[in-house]
């Protein structure tokens, strides 16, 4: 994580609503669902602190719309206690292309990254979890855009 990002997640962290969002991905005939990647993850199981709370990352899907060169990721947040979330797809050199952030609090929260204007190659999306006690807790996902 870098000192920037950290730095915004605890600035977001301590206010009430995020001011970031996402809008939906208009679907067409072109769109292409790629393969979905694992979808529930357990804080539990890849974390020492007990007090973190219960968290899945559920339904993660990549569609893309080649013609139109868009993309969209989205995916399930479910917790089980108040988390903040930042959410950031990186390129090959680990820049920063886009991002989203929010809460998630004892409920779900479907989240969505939209990016226009892509180009073909890997990526990796970042998923940061932040909880009271300023313990993060990272999921990372490689993915391919065509």
């Amino acid at each position: 994580m870098k000192p920037a990002n950290i730095t915004t997640g605890l600035i977001l962290l301590t206010t009430l609503f995020s001011p970031y969002y996402t809008a939906a991905l208009n679907h067409n005939s072109s769109a292409i669902a790629a393969k979905p990647v694992p979808t529930r993850v357990s804080a539990i199981e890849h974390h020492d602190d007990d007090s973190f709370p219960e968290f899945s990352i559920e339904d993660f899907h990549l569609v893309q719309n080649i013609a139109g060169r868009e993309a969209e990721i989205t995916f399930t947040l479910k917790s089980s206690g108040l988390l903040y979330y930042n959410v950031v797809l990186n390129d090959k050199d680990n820049f920063d292309i886009i991002e989203t952030s929010g809460f998630v609090n004892n409920n779900q929260r479907h989240v969505s990254l939209k990016k226009t204007s892509t180009l073909a190659g890997n990526y990796k999306v970042i998923i940061e979890l932040v909880d009271n006690n300023k313990v993060t807790v990272s999921r990372n996902y490689d993915i391919t855009l065509e």
